[in-house]
């Protein structure tokens, strides 16, 4: 076992033992255990790889979604609020001394924040925010406690924040999607309903069911145990978890999900083969025609609905590894996330959401990155990527052999080809983009090439490297340079939307 896994152990076994401790009787032993795994193995799926590795706060607000790195100072979570607001507007920042300022704006309203190295109060459109622990400056970048952006969020955004402090989870003017539970008889079911469709991942591990929500801000307003009563379903608990909802259901035998109108229902029940078939009628003597008898009613499977249209924006590199260095004081890193979050903003001013797989100065594996963009089913993945050579902007789709099969989110496909059906959709849409670039008078070019993680993705994707528009290489950095090209890729999106949906 590596060491990642064993931390990932402890955290679970620490986790499960002060979340699901209920007594000393057998019965809630045997809960405990259950728990244990199956909310290891949601710790362990690949698509949530990054949510054992690194503590985040998600955030949830009209048509994006985005994860903050989380850090631990002098015994309290801390936050950047460069990289919590910069998704949800234009940030700036200003140091003097031991005053750090950010100016936020958002259509057309001017927000500046002031605050001071080791005060706990910031001062937000003239009055005092108080804060738990005090305000810290780290590499120009400035940091507050989580718990203090349930007040500095409406302040900026003029949007209600419900904030989950010990979930890691914040949804900003949005209300979130509810969760209702009910359980049936005959034969014995469990049926969540919800507002609009959701798309959790499934973990099965014995007698326990596992839901994940990562893409739906999923809450509950009741009671976090539910004890069923059920001979079959036996409880049902709901809890956030590092900026994920979790729905953990424990039964007495094993039991299967189905998706039903429209991804708005989920039945969990035994399976099909599972269910005692109705007990034959008596014999009877008088000559009567016998009447069929009724098979035992269950769920009929439906197929889900489409996820919505969603695209993932990735800005390549972070933390510690920089990328190219691009001047003396300008990173790649810094230089893809700009203009991902650019590319970001362009995309929501048409009505199109959008996944940052990276939102914040993190560091990720090549294959969390695909994992992350593939569990969200992304109708189009970009990967932004920058060099101090040449102009303009280059475009890359995979380079591998066409496969003949039809592309599919819901077929087996092996990890290093999963592009290989996707080749077509992607080169349509760096063409379209390449247009869009021509028009506005940006060099560009198209091409193939190894450029990971674009083999691992199952769908459309593409990569984009922006060079400097001039020989002078801060040029690359500059505000009007990387808005005309997130304008052209916008516009290069929302041509082929169309086209996008129909292959989903």
């Amino acid at each position: 076992m590596s060491s990642i896994s064993v931390q990932i152990t402890f955290r679970c076994r620490d986790f499960v033992a002060r979340r699901f401790r209920i007594g000393r009787r057998r019965a809630s032993r045997t809960r405990l255990i259950a728990g244990t795994v199956a909310v290891l193995a949601f710790l362990l799926i690949p698509g949530h790889a990054r949510a054992a590795d690194q503590p985040h706060l998600a955030i949830f607000a009209q048509q994006i979604n985005y994860l903050v790195n989380v850090q631990l100072r002098d015994g309290s979570e801390y936050v950047g609020l460069l990289d919590v607001l910069d998704p949800l507007g234009q940030v700036a920042t200003h140091i003097n001394g031991k005053k750090w300022t950010l100016d936020f704006s958002s259509s057309g309203n001017r927000v500046e924040i002031v605050c001071q190295e080791g005060k706990r109060k910031c001062s937000i459109r003239g009055a005092d925010v108080e804060m738990a622990a005090k305000f810290v400056v780290s590499e120009g970048h400035g940091y507050v406690p989580v718990s203090a952006l349930a007040e500095i969020l409406p302040r900026v955004t003029n949007l209600i924040a419900n904030l989950n402090v010990h979930g890691r989870r914040l949804l900003l003017g949005i209300s979130g999607v509810h969760l209702s539970s009910d359980v049936l008889k005959n034969p014995s079911r469990l049926v969540l309903t919800f507002p609009s469709p959701v798309k959790p991942a499934v973990t099965n591990e014995g007698n326990t069911l596992l839901l994940t929500f990562t893409r739906e801000p999923v809450t509950t307003t009741g009671p976090e145990t539910t004890n069923f009563g059920d001979p079959l379903i036996t409880s049902g608990r709901f809890m956030v978890v590092n900026g994920a909802a979790l729905y953990l259901v424990t039964a007495t035998a094993p039991v299967v999900t189905m998706f039903s109108e429209g991804n708005r229902v989920i039945t969990i029940s035994a399976p099909p083969a599972a269910v005692p078939a109705t007990p034959a009628q008596p014999p009877v003597t008088a000559p009567v025609q016998a009447q069929p008898v009724p098979a035992p009613t269950q769920p009929v499977p439906q197929k889900p609905a489409a996820p919505a249209f969603i695209v993932a924006i990735d800005a390549a590199h972070g933390g510690t590894e920089t990328g190219a260095l691009l001047s003396p004081t300008l990173a790649e890193k810094d230089v893809t996330l700009a203009l991902a979050r650019r590319i970001a903003r362009e995309l929501q001013s048409k009505g199109i959401s959008v996944y940052m797989v990276r939102a914040g100065d993190t560091q990720m594996t090549l294959d969390q990155r695909a994992s992350a963009a593939n569990t969200a089913h992304a109708a189009l993945y970009i990967a932004i990527h920058a060099a101090a050579q040449g102009h303009g902007v280059r475009l890359y789709t995979a380079m591998l052999p066409p496969s003949m099969a039809v592309p599919t989110h819901h077929a087996f496909v092996p990890w290093e080809t999963a592009q290989s059906a996707w080749l077509d959709l992607s080169a349509t849409a760096a063409g379209s983009i390449a247009d869009e670039c021509n028009r506005r008078n940006i060099p560009v070019r198209a091409m193939p090439a190894a450029v990971r993680p674009l083999n691992n993705i199952e769908g459309p994707a593409i990569a984009l490297e922006v060079a400097p528009p001039s020989d002078t290489l801060e040029d690359i950095n500059s505000a009007t340079y990387q808005q005309s090209i997130a304008s052209a890729v916008a516009a290069g999106i929302t041509a082929i939307r169309p086209k996008l949906e129909a292959a989903r």
